[in-house]
């Protein structure tokens, strides 16, 4: 009994280990940030990539963003991967952008991954290497003497300030918008002080400091005493009380050069170097930023009350900078990396214009849109927003649009699509474009099927070069494929059917050892073949 129970818990567990669990198949896009005004080759490649899980031919790479053109989709023979050309028009949208990998027959279209790609405005700048990207802060307290003589007593006396040296190698500009400081004991950070609030405590001491105080006593005292001369009945009390009054202008600038105004300077200090509010720090520059602190909110404790005909004293000197870096805690900057700004025109109007509409073509099948080599394909595309489109194909690609009919209502548009000789045979992405957006529509090219209708002179003889002229259709781009002992080579195109294929000249020469009577040259372009016949005589 013990022997069966352990059999059959075996047998399941040796299937278990044996079987290998299935992955299923990822698809990864590379790159995933592009910029505007530029052109990239993605590449999406199926991961694992093994007998169970290839891309199909017919798999194609596609977008309904505005701005964003995919062309040249390419499967690779081992269909591991599929590469597209990506082109970023300067309307493109910044942020993330949708790129759905299809699979496309005749009549369905399955959706295998929706892609997400990263329209970036700014790239990363460089940064020492390193060193990476990151931001660094160096910062101290000031002692009360340098404030003091930067800025006043008065700001020394209420604020504590500090010195900070940002380094940014982050690979963006900084926008710093307020710097904080997170106490040890405490969980939300103190915020600096406003640099209004800091310059009006200069503004204060100018107008009613203990300088400002004295002078303004002795001159308005002076006007006082002046306007009091004409009580005075005794002559000799009033010319020494005038000579008393005469002495208010010495004193008053007496005073004003032993006891300079510092304020003006202290001001101009305060506008020059103070942390003003929002501040941009370019990547690899650091700056020096200075801010102040309000000493009493740092200063007081938990028990800290003020008694009613009391107050607080904060003009101590004595205090160690290193004892306030500690209580000050950790240096915070709040702010974020730039990496647009949008700059907006207003403009004043009657009425606004409305909201372009991006134009929708919808999908033909892939017989509507196809076309030969050296021919002609009349479209009839329908949708919305088709209203003045304007259509274009890579100068490249050998074909040539013209517009035939435009709906004024933008449901659908008439197109004519020309192929010449030179046309590539494979895709190629017309692009429909608006005001409002672009859209796009892929076109197949196919080989035109060579053909011969008539072959002048027919006889060749042997041992004899003999000039023999094919006439038919795209003859120009073949292989000749020869019979035994039969030398033919062709001429190069001198008119216009030899270039467009209309005609192809031949020397034939049979040497000896050719069979004589009918002979059957192949010519073969772009893997179609046809043949024609020569007669070989003696």
């Amino acid at each position: 009994m013990i022997r069966k129970m352990k059999l059959r818990l075996d047998v399941p567990l040796a299937l278990f280990l044996c079987l290998s669990p299935i992955r299923a198949a990822d698809y990864k896009l590379s790159p995933q940030s592009v910029e505007r005004k530029a052109s990239y080759t993605l590449k999406v490649t199926i991961d694992p990539c093994d007998a169970k899980n290839k891309l199909s031919p017919d798999t194609e790479l596609e977008t309904a963003t505005s701005g964003l053109i995919i062309t040249d989709r390419l499967v690779a023979e081992d269909r591991c991967d599929l590469t597209a050309k990506l082109t970023v028009q300067d309307q493109a949208a910044f942020g993330r952008a949708t790129l759905n990998l299809v699979e496309r027959t005749d009549s369905a279209r399955k959706l295998l991954k929706a892609l997400s790609i990263e329209v970036a405005a700014v790239t990363p700048e460089p940064t020492p290497p390193g060193l990476g990207q990151k931001v660094d802060i160096m910062w101290k307290v000031l002692p009360w003497r340098q404030v003091a003589d930067s800025y006043g007593k008065k700001v020394a006396d209420q604020y504590f300030a500090v010195e900070l040296t940002v380094g940014n190698n982050a690979g963006y500009s900084l926008l710093i918008e307020s710097i904080g400081f997170l106490a040890p004991s405490r969980d939300i950070p103190w915020p600096n002080d406003a640099y209004s609030i800091t310059r009006s405590t200069i503004e204060r001491e100018q107008q009613v400091g203990t300088r400002a105080m004295v002078l303004n006593s002795i001159a308005g005292a002076a006007g006082v005493a002046t306007a009091t001369s004409p009580f005075f009945k005794n002559q000799g009390h009033l010319a020494q009380f005038g000579v008393f009054v005469g002495l208010g202008n010495p004193i008053l600038e007496g005073l004003r050069l032993i006891w300079p105004d510092k304020t003006v300077r202290h001001l101009i200090a305060m506008d020059t170097r103070v942390f003003r509010g929002p501040m941009i720090i370019k990547n690899n520059e650091p700056k020096s930023i200075y801010t102040f602190i309000s000493r009493e909110m740092v200063e007081c404790k938990k028990d800290c009350a003020v008694k009613k005909g009391t107050r607080l004293d904060f003009s101590r000197k004595g205090f160690h900078p290193l004892e306030v870096m500690n209580g000050l805690g950790q240096v915070v900057l709040v702010g974020h990396e730039i990496e647009y700004i949008n700059r907006v025109r207003v403009v004043s109007r009657e009425a606004p214009s409305a909201t372009p509409v991006p134009p929708v073509v919808q999908e033909l099948p892939t017989q509507a849109r196809t076309l030969a080599q050296s021919g002609t394909l009349k479209l009839k595309l329908t949708g919305n927003g088709l209203a003045n489109v304007v259509p274009s194909v890579p100068d490249d690609s050998g074909l040539r649009v013209s517009q035939t009919t435009n709906d004024p209502n933008g449901k659908f548009t008439e197109l004519t699509v020309e192929a010449g000789l030179d046309a590539a045979p494979g895709r190629v992405t017309m692009a429909m474009s608006t005001v409002g957006g672009v859209a796009t529509l892929d076109l197949i090219v196919r080989t035109g099927t060579p053909k011969v209708t008539d072959v002048k002179p027919a006889e060749v003889k042997i041992g004899t070069e003999t000039s023999v002229t094919l006439t038919g259709e795209f003859l120009n781009r073949a292989r000749i494929n020869a019979p035994p002992n039969v030398k033919v080579n062709a001429q190069p195109a001198s008119d216009d059917d030899e270039r467009k294929g209309k005609k192809l000249v031949l020397k034939i020469t049979p040497q000896a050892g050719a069979a004589t009577g009918s002979n059957t040259v192949g010519l073969t372009r772009d893997g179609v073949s046809v043949s024609f016949v020569v007669t070989v005589i003696q």
